[in-house]
This record gives structure tokens, C-alpha cells and sequence, in this order.
């Protein structure tokens, strides 16, 4: 195991003087690297949401609510642009349901999406 997450993250933990690419970078809450690739707190817990940028669409009508018709988020650029307005839009409407609901609702249309806590130790 650790064997293979010092391999996961090997990008970040290997650094020496003049490495130029570090990658893509966790935002400063550590929640992940933009808005359909990160944590969000949802009504009673955690949920981490990935979307691939083709399927901004299905996403956006499964939260109802209006990302592909607003300019700051029609195309990929613009929303990067915009990520911190866009984390807010999304999380809005996430933390409306639970994280169970969110789950099974997104896996159920074949979005990437997992609760991210509970784990009971």
C-alpha cells in the first residue's frame, strides 16, 4: 500500500531545483483541483464529485441548476476562469440533499461521485 500511494503521488513529493511541472495543485482547502474535481459538503456529510467536462450538461440538470446557460461556465476555459463562482453554484445546490441521496442520484446517471465520510473505524 504504501508502495503504490508513493507512486500516486510521486508528482508532488518528488521535488528537486529547477522541476517546472508540479501539475495540477489542490486548492487551498484541499478540497481538489476545481469544481467538478473536489469535496463538497452536502446536507448530513462529504461527497467527492468528478465530471469530465462532457459531462457538464447531464450534471448541471441533475442539480438543477443553469451552469451550461451562464457565460462564466459554457465551455471548459470559462470555467476555470470562474471556479471559484462555479465551487459556489455547485455547492449550493449539493448542500440541499444528503450525501447518500446525491450519491446514489449522479452514480445512478453514470457520474463520477462517491460519500466521502462515515467511515466507521
Amino acid at each position: 500500500m504504501l508502495a503504490s500511494m508513493a507512486y500516486t503521488v510521486s508528482r508532488w513529493s518528488v521535488q528537486y531545483d529547477g522541476k517546472s511541472d508540479h501539475g495540477p495543485m489542490p486548492d487551498q482547502g484541499q478540497h481538489g483541483f476545481h469544481a467538478l474535481h473536489r469535496l463538497y459538503e452536502t446536507a448530513d456529510g462529504w461527497l467527492f464529485v468528478y465530471v469530465p467536462d462532457r459531462d457538464v450538461g447531464r450534471f448541471a440538470e441533475l442539480l438543477d441548476v443553469a451552469i451550461v446557460d451562464d457565460d462564466r461556465f459554457a465551455d471548459e476555459s470559462s470555467r476555470r476562469r470562474h471556479d471559484t463562482e462555479l465551487v459556489a453554484t455547485i455547492g449550493d445546490a449539493l448542500g440541499e440533499r444528503s450525501a447518500d441521496e446525491w450519491e446514489e442520484l449522479l452514480v445512478g446517471a453514470g457520474l463520477g461521485c462517491v460519500r466521502a465520510d462515515g467511515i466507521d473505524h
